[in-house]
């Protein structure tokens, strides 16, 4: 990921909605990349408003943190709206979208999971975060496991080792 920074250039963005899960901008920062945070608002599940995201999108803008279901409002996106954000995604050919999907497994009816990579033209722009603590194997498994298209993983090796690093230290 050309997050820039520490050669002079201006810094990439990565976009995180709030609330977040605490260690988003921090991990950010720690890639050189500046956090920008868009709030949701409960009245709208705290899901986030395309209109919002495509008005808050730049030529700096490089990876979007969607978490579905969210930690921590355990808000689930329903695939329209994933849809409608992939569409906003398309827009912006050097913005990737890492989609935190670990609590998959708990989520309760009429919600449905669905992952990001799996809308059309989305598996090569998607880094899928996941692990097997939240299945049933207990919170002492801290195995995380991240999911990308083999060309996205060559061209972000920092961020991947970023997010190895935080389930070792979890």
């Amino acid at each position: 990921m050309d997050l820039e920074g520490t050669d002079g250039r201006e810094r990439g963005e990565v976009v995180i909605l709030g609330p977040f899960w605490v260690s988003y901008p921090e991990m950010a920062r720690l890639a050189d990349a500046t956090p920008v945070i868009l709030p949701t608002l409960i009245s709208d599940d705290f899901l986030l408003n395309p209109k919002v995201l495509a008005s808050k999108l730049n030529e700096k803008s490089r990876l979007l943190i969607l978490c579905s279901p969210s930690n921590p409002t355990g808000s689930v996106y329903p695939k329209k709206l994933l849809e409608e954000i992939a569409d906003i995604v398309a827009k912006h050919p050097r913005l990737l979208v890492l989609f935190d999907e670990i609590y998959e497994h708990i989520i309760y009816p009429p919600a449905k999971h669905i992952s990001f990579a799996s809308l059309p033209g989305m598996w090569e722009r998607t880094l899928t975060v996941n692990g097997f603590s939240k299945v049933g194997i207990g919170d002492q498994c801290n195995i995380g496991q991240l999911l990308e298209h083999p060309f996205v993983f060559h061209k972000n090796i920092v961020l991947i080792l970023f997010w190895m690093l935080h389930f070792y230290l979890n």
